[in-house]
């Protein structure tokens, strides 16, 4: 039901271990998306409570690998750092754009970042957080490299003139002709 209008999240959570459960007939519990969101609600769990509600069935009791809350708690947080990435990526290109630098390779690297972070969301539902650190590691990465925005190296055409040379060609000029005319 859900699937019919989030077919990106859909799509990443069936390729998941807990969807392999959810279809096999092995007893035991398994997430489906009501697990998480609830039917009809706009909640989603934010990384703090992520340990909690993930330590139900990842825990030494049931025996599932208890050390997924904490690493899936650790995941949720590298996004904001993602988002602090981009926010400092922004600001830097804002400031290269009013001193008239190009900073047209740092927009296509933020634009990069930002596609992964408008991603994260479906990658998240793949519950493989090998995968979705790396994901988010790529738009870290990008955003710093967008923050990067090369000195503007003077053209070869342009050059370089010390203050006040045509004055001192002026001044070098009447004196000649002032030489000349008293020969």
């Amino acid at each position: 039901m859900c699937g019919k209008c989030h077919e990106a999240e859909l799509d990443e959570f069936k390729s998941s271990k807990h969807f392999k459960k959810l279809e096999s007939s092995e007893e035991g519990p398994a997430p489906a998306c009501i697990t998480c969101h609830q039917a009809h609600s706009v909640r989603v769990l934010t990384a703090s409570e992520i340990e909690d509600f993930c330590s139900n069935c990842h825990n030494q009791i049931t025996g599932i690998d208890p050390t997924v809350p904490k690493k899936a708690e650790q995941a949720l947080a590298s996004v904001n750092e993602l988002q602090v990435e981009l926010s400092k990526a922004r600001s830097a290109i804002n400031v290269a754009k009013a001193s008239g630098k190009d900073t047209a390779a740092s927009e296509s690297e933020i634009e990069a970042a930002r596609s992964i972070l408008k991603h994260i969301p479906s990658v998240w539902h793949r519950f493989n957080l090998t995968f979705f650190d790396t994901e988010v590691q790529k738009g870290i990465a990008d955003a710093k490299k967008a923050e990067e925005i090369p000195a503007e190296i003077p053209s070869a055409a342009q050059t370089t003139k010390a203050p006040g040379f045509e004055t001192i060609l002026l001044v070098i000029g009447f004196v000649c002709a002032y030489l000349l005319k008293r020969h």
